[in-house]
Formats: structure tokens, C-alpha cells, sequence
């Protein structure tokens, strides 16, 4: 996927322009009648350009540069953090994405996040949240279902031929992550949002899952670095 972006499950699209530059924050509004009960959205799709991975930058480097980017955004706005952006375990560290509650309270926001999990045997999921504008950190989180072939998880025809070890050597893998098994909705007060990540966007049967399972929103988490 591009970049982080928003549609709504009634069909209609919210086509997010932005003035190319190092940094982004895009902003949009979703149509009157395409979400239940007449309501307009403000979304803004944030993008840093910053990565862990590929530009070596530190996390604390990154996260302030997010919140930096959702401060400029206005008061109401659903501000979405693209995927890995908040590399901390949603269900591990409670205290951290209060910390982090802080900032869309005051700004008057509600944020989607793009965080990380840990499953109960250690397992690594990339995964979606939400916080309220009141600062309520909302308890669902979102493991992404479709992995990224090699990026995300080694399939077992690498892993079981030759080209595990011209990959990546004797005796070593990558870090992999696990997959989700379900769609998950974040209710938030300004639509039930049903979030995806990256490439999860491409395909309709995922799509068609999160708006089945009650999203009003389909909002993709995408970090376009």
C-alpha cells in the first residue's frame, strides 16, 4: 500500500491529496451519508518518511516526529499513525499508550496507532489501536492477517530449500511475525473503524470481513517510507 489511507465501508472514497514533501499529513473528509447516522469524518493520514529499519533512526526519533505531524492537525481530526510507527506491545506495556493518551486529549483528537503486539508465548503481531479524544485508550487491538511474504514471516519452501541458507547464511533467520485470524473493530466515537494494515487493503474478502464484523470506517495502516 502507498500510503495510509481511509475509505468507507458504504463504498464511498476518501481520496487523500498531499503536496509531496519529507514529511506529510493529509487530510480529508468522508461524505455526510456514507457512514450511519449522517456523520462527517476529518482524517488525516500522517506519514514521516522516518524508519527504524531503513533510515536507522531511533524510536523515540520517530514517535516525536509523529506527534509533532498529529499536533499540526486540527482539533476533531481521526489522525492515523502508519503501521510500526508505536513499536511498543499493545498488551504488554498498558502504561505506555496511557503516556501516549496524553497528547490526542489535548489536542482534541482521536488517533488510530500503529503499534505492535505480543502474543502469550511471545508471539509478534503488527498491529492497530486506538485512542479516544478523551484520552481513553480503547482495549481492542488489531493483528494484521495477510504477512508480507519474506518481510513479515519465512515460508516453509525457503525455510526447507537451499535458498534459507544463500539467503540469510548457516544457522540464522529473520525476525518473523505472526498473523492474525480475525477482523477487529475500534469503536470510536466518530465511527467504528475497521483497521487494515498495508497490502490488506488489495484484497476484498479482508475488506469485506471488517465491514461484515460492523465497521463503518476501513482505515489502512501503511507506512510509505
Amino acid at each position: 500500500s502507498a500510503s495510509t489511507s481511509a475509505t468507507t465501508s458504504a463504498s464511498a472514497s476518501a481520496s487523500t491529496s498531499a503536496t509531496t514533501s519529507t514529511t506529510t499529513s493529509a487530510t480529508t473528509s468522508v461524505p455526510a451519508d456514507a457512514i450511519k447516522g449522517q456523520k462527517t469524518v476529518a482524517v488525516a493520514a500522517l506519514q514521516a518518511n522516518l524508519s527504524e529499519v531503513l533510515h536507522k533512526a531511533k524510536s523515540e526519533v520517530v514517535v516525536v516526529k509523529y506527534l509533532n505531524l498529529a499536533r499540526a492537525c486540527a482539533p476533531g481530526t481521526l489522525c492515523i499513525w502508519p503501521e510500526w510507527s508505536f513499536p511498543v506491545p499493545f498488551s504488554k506495556s498498558p502504561r505506555m499508550f496511557e503516556a501516549l493518551a496524553v497528547f490526542p486529549k489535548r489536542d482534541k483528537q482521536s488517533w488510530v496507532v500503529g503499534a505492535s503486539d505480543r502474543g502469550a508465548h511471545g508471539e509478534l503481531y503488527n498491529s492497530a489501536c486506538a485512542i479516544e479524544s478523551s484520552g481513553e485508550v480503547l482495549p481492542q487491538v488489531y493483528h494484521k492477517r495477510y504477512l508480507v511474504p519474506v518481510g513479515e514471516y519465512l515460508p516453509d519452501w525457503i525455510k526447507a530449500t537451499p535458498l534459507r541458507f544463500m539467503m540469510f547464511g548457516n544457522n540464522k533467520l529473520p525476525k518473523e511475525s505472526s498473523s492474525g485470524s480475525e477482523p477487529v473493530i475500534l469503536p470510536l466515537k466518530q465511527a467504528k473503524i475497521a483497521p487494515l494494515i498495508c497490502f490488506e487493503a488489495a484484497y476484498p474478502r479482508l475488506c469485506a470481513q471488517s465491514v461484515r464484523a460492523g465497521g463503518e470506517l476501513l482505515v489502512d495502516c501503511s507506512d510509505n517510507r
